[in-house]
């Protein structure tokens, strides 16, 4: 069967690459020091960036590509320079303006390894442990409404390199298969390692710069007041002699940064004046806040791995309402701290702090941690699950490692959900995918974790002033470093031909003036699932005998000859037809969010948010399906080898519109009967038809054949259709064929 489908394409994938330069050299330019960094280019169009970027947060989900390579491309599109971790420029932003920070080669390589390993943070977890921070200064309030705020109303931002950011960090989101939630949304949403990472160095440094700075100028800590400047703290994050300057001390801030992100750079500024101890001790903590991603890194060294005990994959269901097949799974994770000492040698300025305790490091395994085994199946409804577990296996969010820090669960195929007759039957290839992660959500686990993983490069302890802050964050922020691993199943339907599709667009568009903007994102799919196709057209004839054939008279031999050569015309084509049983699915989840475009009498800065919503999930078998116009067709020419695929659902989507003048908003709400191309514009040929080559493989050890394809479809949308955005679509057809 052909493989779901996991990559979806973004706005303007290919304007952004006649637009933009390939960035192939990045990894190169990330790992050596360049001897004259990349200049930056202030010219590039500012919709040809967005674009970029949000083509980027798709390629990054595709295991296959440079993630390095990739998110150095993004950051430094963001208006970020690279530095190595002496601070040495190695590539300079791609726009205007500088965001004045910057991102080490060393953090890109480590937290896209995070990032393709599936490592996740809950946002509020993220941001409830800054707070632990932000609260030691004696603040008040907290850190969080401000980045709340901020992810909210980033793109709104005059400054271009900002809405830059905002706009990759919600792609980020958009873009990751199974990701739930809006990050800017007000329900709580989970994080990638490269959303998490960029979002600390904006916050940490809105906070600590301004710190860093006072105690530069001796206005807190024991160089302020009556204590004298030769009593100033020493140490390899502070001056360390009288004519230095603060500034020049690690911060990952240059030195023409004032914030304008958040706000919170302004809040500590106007803070600092007012705060009591927690401010005056502030190097521990400005420290603390500049090393929270370098410490997180240290979980690149949480290791795992998952496996099928015993017979291996795949797992085979019954055809009857009996349990299938059992299989054991076993994920094992360990602290790997063969490569601690290069961890201690990117990080110098980390392990130098003065009074730093450093122990041996140790490799081993992580015992008698609880897991948690996430089996990604349909979340509306148990009927279409493959696999569920055996009884009494009990809490799947609560399985320990043994000493060897391996935990064990069984699963089995689901029954079927009706009996099915044996001599009907054909075999389906599926699969489910799963994450298992250390479980962190107790503080006792967590706390086991943080120390496995600190544990692993030796850190017994330091300065309270910094590690303690350092390890407290830690244990508030409950990183997930989970292991992927996709189960294969071997499934049953009768039928002679069963038929499988999908559609997903992911798609964003953003447009800024001096008085007015637009911010549109397109999330859509559209999926067939065990279909069974009726087949009309002929079967190619088994050819005919050539001693026959010279026995016939010529007459009858050319008629016959004749006839055998329309039938194989006629067998080269042919078409697939959906009739059931199967199961369809429509999602619809847009938004769109613009200021100032009134007729040109609203008030200019007038906004209006909407929002699409739509999930429909039917039994392809029900008389709804029927009445609803459902339609799943593919039509095959075997001479030209290419399929026609035409596919059709609708579902009332809830559209809610909030419009606030002068801060008054007004909401409204109705629904929209809609179908997963509503609103956009299939560009040509492709409006004509969804054509795409037709690829044929036999499936091994059985007497059945695919026809299966994939193709990208560019499309238009959002105001004048002005934004470019691509779907993916892809089929599969698995019939019966007589065995050979």
């Amino acid at each position: 069967m052909l493989a779901a489908i996991l990559l979806t394409a973004v706005a303007g994938f290919g304007h952004a690459e006649a637009r933009l330069p390939s960035f192939q050299e990045a990894p190169a330019a990330v790992q050596q020091p360049a001897a004259n960094p990349i200049p930056a280019n202030p010219s590039i169009d500012d919709t040809a960036r967005l674009a970029r970027l949000a083509t980027i947060a798709v390629l990054l989900q595709d295991p296959t590509t440079d993630a390095v390579a990739l998110a150095t491309e993004a950051v430094r599109l963001a208006g970020f320079v690279i530095w190595d971790e002496d601070r040495k420029p190695l590539a300079e932003p791609l726009g205007a303006p500088r965001a004045n920070l910057a991102i080490t080669d060393v953090e890109l390589r480590e937290y896209a390894w995070m990032f393709r390993q599936g490592h996740t943070v809950m946002r509020d977890d993220l941001l409830g442990a800054i707070d632990v921070l932000y609260r030691t200064l004696d603040a008040e309030g907290a850190a969080a409404p401000f980045v709340l705020d901020w992810l909210r109303t980033g793109t709104n931002t005059s400054n271009a390199s900002a809405r830059a950011l905002v706009t990759f960090l919600r792609a980020l989101g958009e873009s990751r298969a199974g990701a739930e939630g809006r990050i800017e949304g007000g329900a709580d949403v989970e994080l990638d390692a490269l959303q998490a990472l960029l979002i600390l160095r904006v916050v940490t440094e809105d906070i600590g710069t301004p710190l860093r700075r006072a105690l530069a100028r001796g206005e807190i800590g024991p160089a302020a007041g009556d204590a004298g400047k030769e009593e100033r703290p020493r140490g390899p994050f502070v001056a360390t002699r009288a004519d230095e300057t603060f500034e020049d001390a690690p911060g990952w801030a240059e030195d023409a940064y004032v914030g304008g992100y958040t706000g919170l750079f302004g809040e500590v500024v106007q803070g600092i004046g007012k705060w009591g101890k927690g401010v005056a001790d502030g190097i521990g903590k400005a420290n603390a806040l500049m090393s929270i991603a370098k410490f997180i890194a240290t979980y690149a060294y949480l290791r795992g791995e998952v496996s099928v005990e015993g017979r291996g994959q795949p797992l085979v269901r019954t055809k009857d309402r009996d349990a299938g097949e059992q299989r054991t799974l076993v994920a094992r994770f360990w602290i790997d701290g063969t490569r601690v000492s290069d961890w201690m040698k990117e990080h110098r300025q980390i392990v130098a702090l003065a009074g730093l305790d450093l122990d041996m490091p140790k490799t081993g395994a992580l015992k008698n941690v609880l897991t948690e085994w996430d089996i990604k199946q349909d979340r509306h409804s148990s009927k279409y699950h493959l696999i569920q577990t055996v009884r009494g296996e009990g809490d799947l969010s609560k399985v320990k490692t043994d000493e060897q820090g391996e935990a064990r669960i069984r699963v089995e195929g689901c029954p079927q959900p009706i009996a099915l007759d044996p001599k009907k039957v054909m075999p389906l290839e599926k699969s489910v995918f799963m994450v298992v992660s250390p479980q962190v959500k107790s503080t006792e686990m967590q706390q086991d974790l943080v120390d496995a993983v600190t544990g692993a490069i030796g850190i017994k302890g330091g300065p309270s002033g910094f590690i303690t802050p350092v390890i407290e964050t830690l244990y508030r922020l409950k990183w997930k470093g989970g292991q992927q691993f996709r189960l294969y199943v071997r499934d049953w339907q009768s039928g002679e031909s069963i038929g499988q599709a999908e559609i997903t667009l992911r798609a964003s568009g953003s447009r800024f003036s001096r008085r007015s903007s637009n911010q549109t994102h397109i999330n859509r799919s559209l999926i067939f699932r065990d279909v069974e196709m009726q087949v009309i057209g002929v079967e190619m004839p088994p050819p005919i005998d050539p001693l026959m054939l010279k026995l016939m008279p010529a007459s009858v031999r050319e008629q016959m000859e004749a006839g055998m050569k329309q039938m194989a015309e006629l067998a080269n084509k042919r078409s697939f037809l959906s009739v059931g049983p199967g199961t369809a699915e429509l999602h619809i989840h847009d938004s769109i969010h613009s200021v100032g475009e009134g007729d040109g009498c609203s008030d200019e800065s007038a906004s209006v948010s909407k929002t699409y919503d739509a999930d429909r999930v039917i039994d392809w078998k029900s008389d709804e399906a029927v009445m609803s116009g459902v339609q799943f067709m593919v039509e095959v020419d075997l001479d030209k080898r290419t399929a026609t695929l035409r596919l059709s659902m609708r579902a009332m989507a809830k559209e809610k519109s909030v419009t606030t003048v002068r801060g008054k908003s007004t909401t409204s709400e109705s629904e929209e009967n809609m179908e997963v191309f509503s609103h956009l514009s299939i560009d040509p040929p492709f409006d004509k038809g969804i054509v795409m080559p037709l690829k044929e493989t036999d499936v091994r050890d059985m007497t059945v054949q695919n026809y299966y394809g994939a193709v990208s479809v560019p499309v238009h949308f959002g105001p004048n259709n002005a934004y470019a955005g691509t779907a993916i679509v892809s089929y599969s057809v698995t019939r019966k064929v007589a065995a050979k």
